[in-house]
C-alpha cells in the first residue's frame, strides 16, 4: 500500500484476536493488496464493506481515505478530492466519538491518529501549512497515546517517524527553538523501527524512507532501498517519481530516462491518469533529453507537452511544467 509523503495506511493495522476483528483484517488486506496493484476503485470498495459491516469503527473511512490521498499522489489526480474529504471528516468523526465515550483500544487510537495525519498532509498540498501543523500534532498525540496503550504496537513508529522528519523540514527556520529543533535523524530511526518489527508497515515504512531519503539527500541510500521495493511492483508510479529525483541528483541520467519513459508508460495505461502525470512526467523526459545532449529527442518531447497549453490556461499546476518547459527550449534556440 502506497500512501507515501507521510505513508500511513499499513502502520494501523494491530494484532487482534477478536473474530470480527479477523474479518477487519481480511477485508484491510484484500484492499491493500488491490492498491498494491493500482486497482484504487476496487480497493476503495473493499475498504467501503468495512464502513458497512462497523459503521462505527473508524477504520474503514480511514482506508478509503488514505486509498484515494494514494490515487491521488501517484496519478497527481484531484478527481477524487471531494471523496477522501468525506472519508477522512467521517473517519475522525467516529475516532472521536469513540473517544469521548470512553470505549476505545488503542487501535481506535491508531485510526483517529492516521486520520489526522492524512487530513494534515491533504492540507499541506493545499497550501494550508497552519492547518497542516495543527492536524500533524493532533495527530502525533494520538498516536503516542495509542503506543502507551500498546507498547508492542511497531507500526506506530512509521506515524511518529514520518510526523518528526516532515515537521522538522517544514520548520527548519525555527530549529533554533527548543520546542521545534530538527528531528530529521529521530524520524528516520523510527521509520526504521516499523520496517524492522512492524507486523504490516515493513514494505510501506520503505516507501515512506524513500522519501524520507530523497528530501534529506540521502540518494545513495534512497538507491538502496529503491532496489528493495521493485521487488514489490517495478513499475510503481510513486517508486519512479521518488528513484527518478534520486537518480537525477546522481548524475544517473540515462537510468532516470529510462524509469520516466516506464512511468509515462504507466500513465497511458491506465484509466486514472491526468493531464497533471502526464505533463509532469513529460517535463522530466524532456529535461533528461537536454541533459544528455538529445537536442532532436528534446525538442520533440517539448513539442508533446506544448499540447498541454490549453489546459494549462486553466490549472496552474499544469502552467508550472509550461513554463519549465519553455525554459529548456529557450536553452536550446540560444545554444
Amino acid at each position: 500500500m502506497k500512501i507515501r509523503t507521510i505513508s500511513m495506511i499499513a502502520f494501523l493495522l494491530i494484532f487482534s484476536l477478536s473474530a470480527f476483528a479477523q474479518d477487519k483484517d481480511s477485508i484491510i488486506l484484500k484492499g491493500i493488496d488491490y492498491v498494491h496493484q493500482d486497482k484504487f476503485d476496487e480497493a476503495t470498495a473493499e475498504f467501503k464493506k468495512m464502513t458497512q459491516l462497523f459503521p462505527d469503527d473508524p477504520g474503514g473511512y480511514m482506508f478509503v481515505a488514505a486509498s484515494y490521498l494514494s490515487l491521488a499522489e501517484d496519478y497527481r489526480n484531484p478527481a477524487y478530492k471531494e471523496e477522501f474529504e468525506k472519508y477522512v471528516n467521517l473517519a475522525i468523526q467516529k475516532g472521536e466519538e469513540k473517544t469521548e465515550k470512553g470505549n476505545y483500544t488503542a487501535q481506535d487510537l491508531l485510526y483517529l491518529g492516521g486520520s489526522y495525519g492524512y487530513r494534515g498532509i491533504y492540507k499541506s498540498t493545499e497550501g494550508s501549512w497552519w492547518g497542516a501543523f495543527w492536524d500533524g500534532g493532533k495527530a502525533k498525540k494520538i498516536m503516542e497515546q495509542g503506543l502507551e496503550m500498546d507498547s508492542t504496537c511497531y507500526d506506530i513508529y512509521f506515524g511518529l517517524g514520518a510526523y518528526n522528519f516532515y515537521r522538522s523540514i517544514k520548520s527548519k527556520m525555527l530549529w533554533w527553538l527548543p520546542f521545534f529543533g530538527d528531528k530529521r535523524k529521530l524520524g528516520i530511526e523510527q521509520t526504521k523501527i516499523a520496517i524492522a518489527k512492524g507486523k504490516f508497515t515493513s514494505d510501506e515504512a520503505k516507501y515512506g524512507l524513500l522519501r524520507i531519503y530523497v528530501e534529506n539527500g540521502q540518494y545513495d541510500s534512497a538507491l538502496a532501498i529503491a532496489d528493495q521495493l521493485r521487488s514489490i511492483k517495478p513499475d510503481d508510479p510513486f517508486l519512479l517519481w521518488s528513484l527518478g529525483q534520486a537518480q537525477i541528483q546522481k548524475g544517473m541520467y540515462q537510468d532516470a530516462l529510462v524509469g520516466y519513459q516506464t512511468l509515462l508508460k504507466t500513465f497511458e495505461n491506465s484509466k486514472y491518469v491526468t493531464s497533471r502525470g502526464m505533463v509532469e512526467c513529460e517535463y522530466w523526459i524532456a529535461y533528461l533529453y537536454q541533459v544528455t545532449g538529445q537536442k532532436d529527442k528534446c525538442l520533440e518531447q517539448i513539442t508533446q507537452i506544448l499540447r498541454y497549453q490549453p489546459e494549462g490556461e486553466k490549472d496552474d499546476y499544469i502552467k508550472s511544467f509550461i513554463q519549465k518547459t519553455m525554459e529548456i527550449k529557450n536553452k536550446i534556440q540560444q545554444n
